[in-house]
């Protein structure tokens, strides 16, 4: 479901939906409050009870069709323009890395042609989502829109069955306390409203920049390029390396902002990097919000509102540039601390930190879309690493899998490229619900009813404290050791 038509039903239920069901509620109260008129054997208690119950039923049912149609319509009309715009720019980027290979076949520009060649490559592979988008609005088209009505009431019926979870949970852990435990209800909306946890989450873009390096010698940059450690060219987005594996890079001069070309670098290079001052992030600002809103719509699956906020942070040298034996905690905790500034001793669990790097690689050799950092209090430091590449239709989904991992979520039983727990180097690609996923549920990757329990087990169990203030007491976990 797209975040916007999520957002415009939740808008609808808390504006409209929420204080009918309290009026109703207090209905309810009343009711209970009467005096029984014995006469009549408490008919007025019965009468009372009759007149709430069908408003109950009638507030519930306009309530449902009301969310129906609205999602339904604002899901159809959504993913239509998604669909067109998406065509158009993928037959633009066609036309143009054609036009580029004529041209540079023409002047002789072999490097030029070579980067030309590996972008048309990307861009045919980038046609594989798109196609997915037709074919499930070609089947929603022939069943009359069914495939959106059935996702609605999937939807619908797993958070009716998480919220009860969660109602079951809190009644057990907080039985005696009922101030708390209907602190807790009101603040997640768990009864009535747009249910979820907000949680505040931070996204860090890494960034290098062109000047920095030790006092005395040459740019950290400029070293690295010489040393053979990496190629600025392709670190700045100009020559293309890998056709897929590389992110969408964002790179521009200090003065100005202006993009930087091949002359620039060239300078850069003759000048022992005194020339042109330049910065280049790990991934665009574009990237970053397509994953940040991908991570919101899906938290909401397990009950999760993502509250985040944007910061950037500058990395220098080779192990910042690509983390080292990301899946050793150690590794990965010395940048999660050392560089993202994430505490020691866990006390900053109650906000994500999701920190957007140019590369990292397992102790195996091979390099990782994202890892994450746990807290328990064994070892608290928390936190996530995650990369950007191609084809980014797939890549979407890295920062809310990594996400899913802060929260406790694991890989084992998610086999299915429908799900966004799938690893494909742990889980098997195919599930038998994969094309019904695709082509009639929701078109996408998706949490199941058991990722949504096992998130607020964690919460409950491990980190209540990060639901609300002042009902939990924070242990006091040993702080991690980083050498």
């Amino acid at each position: 479901m797209a975040l916007i038509c999520r957002e415009v039903v939740e808008q609808i239920e808390e504006t409209v939906w929420e204080p009918v069901e309290e009026w109703v509620e207090r209905r309810e109260k009343k009711c209970k409050k009467k005096k029984c008129k014995k006469w009549c054997l408490c008919c007025n208690k019965w009468f009372c009870w009759i007149e709430t119950f069908l408003e109950k039923v009638i507030t519930w049912v306009a309530k449902q069709v009301t969310k129906l149609v609205v999602r339904a319509v604002c899901q159809i009309v959504h993913d239509v323009l998604v669909a067109v715009i998406d065509t158009i720019v993928a037959a633009a980027n066609i036309v143009f890395d054609i036009l580029r290979i004529l041209w540079n076949a023409i002047t002789l520009d072999w490097q030029d042609l070579k980067d030309a060649w590996k972008d048309l490559l990307a861009d045919l592979v980038d046609l594989g989502p798109l196609l997915v988008k037709w074919l499930r609005l070609a089947v929603a088209v022939w069943t009359f829109g069914i495939p959106y009505i059935l996702g609605y009431l999937r939807d619908a019926v797993n958070e009716y069955r998480l919220r009860n979870y969660i109602r079951d949970k809190l009644d057990k852990h907080y039985a005696d306390n009922s101030e708390c435990l209907e602190a807790i209800k009101d603040k997640i909306h768990l009864d009535h409203g747009p249910f979820g946890l907000e949680f505040d989450a931070t996204s860090v873009r890494t960034f290098v920049d062109s000047r920095t390096g030790p006092s005395g010698g040459p740019p950290t940059l400029l070293a690295m390029h010489q040393g053979g450690q990496l190629d600025l060219y392709e670190l700045t987005g100009l020559n293309v390396g890998n056709v897929l594996d590389r992110p969408r890079v964002e790179g521009y001069l200090i003065e100005g902002e202006l993009p930087i070309d091949n002359e620039d670098i060239d300078e850069y290079i003759a000048s022992g990097g005194m020339g042109p001052h330049f910065k280049v992030f790990a991934f665009d600002r574009s990237a970053e919000t397509q994953k940040i809103t991908v991570a919101k719509d899906k938290g909401r699956q397990v009950g999760l509102k993502l509250q985040w906020e944007r910061t950037t942070v500058e990395v220098e040298g080779v192990t910042r540039l690509n983390v080292p034996s990301v899946n050793l905690g150690t590794s990965r905790n010395e940048f999660l601390t050392n560089v993202i500034g994430r505490a020691t001793d866990g006390s900053d669990v109650c906000r994500l930190a999701a920190a957007g790097v140019f590369n990292m690689t397992h102790t195996d050799g091979r390099n990782p879309f994202g890892w994450t950092s746990t807290f328990m209090p064994t070892s608290p430091v928390s936190g996530l690493l995650h990369r950007d590449r191609r084809p980014a239709e797939f890549m979407k989904y890295v920062l809310i899998h990594e996400c899913g991992h802060y929260f406790s979520l694991a890989h084992e039983g998610h086999d299915g490229l429908d799900k966004i727990m799938f690893s494909p180097v742990e889980n098997s690609w195919w599930s038998w619900n994969l094309i019904l996923e695709f082509l009639v549920w929701s078109g996408e990757p998706r949490f199941t009813l058991d990722d949504g329990k096992k998130v607020w087990d964690f919460l409950i169990d491990t980190i209540p404290y990060c639901i609300i203030e002042g009902c939990d007491e924070r242990p006091q976990p040993n702080p991690t050791v980083i050498t």
